[in-house]
């Protein structure tokens, strides 16, 4: 039974202003994963605990997105690899809007649901290694989901799955476990008119 403390892996400056993005969540996840695994008291899995990273090309895990994953790193050592998946956009209203309120400037408020997951694919050199090292990650996804979706002001923040393990065809004698977890974010805008609609008609242009 553990005992999760929150760590600040800290947020975006400009996360508010700018989110949801896809490669904003991966660098989260990054960095959720790098504080976590820089101090042994933040690791469960006393098997883990001497896995230390380092801003070094030496560190003991290697904590990267797959688009700067290079399998020769992670022969020997074990690694986090983070992977977005699909992002899908889901309608909650006609037209996209926001029909409760109409401002007497004209402006028109939009808003939609953006579904998407990321996989952290566990490597290491042997099987149950990489089990360890996926349980890590799932419960340390699944305590913190909570502050994890108010860290990003998400809808909905879970662990999906645990996937099977399997042997890494980029680099033999490596194994890995997928671990997915799925979030919910609310995309919102406005349409301000700079001019009445009118304004912009010229009807000479249809008149013979």
């Amino acid at each position: 039974m553990s005992d999760p403390q929150i760590h600040d892996p800290g947020k975006p400056s400009n996360w508010c202003s700018i989110a949801p993005r896809p490669h904003l969540m991966t660098g989260f996840f990054r960095e959720w994963f790098i504080n976590h695994f820089s101090k042994s008291d933040n690791i469960e899995a006393k098997e883990l605990r001497g896995k230390l990273w380092k801003a070094i090309p030496e560190t003991d895990i290697v904590i990267e997105s797959i688009t700067q994953w290079r399998p020769d790193l992670t022969q020997k050592r074990i690694a986090i690899i983070i992977k977005r998946n699909e992002w899908q956009v889901q309608r909650i209203s006609i037209d996209d809007r926001l029909h409760d309120s109409i401002p007497f400037t004209g402006a028109r408020e939009h808003s939609v649901l953006i579904t998407g997951s990321h996989t952290f694919f566990c490597l290491a050199g042997r099987g149950t290694e990489a089990e360890i090292l996926a349980a890590e990650v799932y419960r340390e996804m699944m305590q913190f989901g909570p502050v994890i979706r108010d860290e990003l002001n998400l809808k909905r923040f879970v662990l999906v799955s645990v996937g099977p393990l399997f042997e890494l065809e980029e680099s033999k004698e490596n194994f890995g476990v997928p671990v997915t977890v799925s979030y919910v974010a609310d995309e919102n805008w406005k349409i301000i008119p700079q001019a009445p609609v009118l304004k912009r008609i010229v009807l000479s242009k249809f008149i013979p």
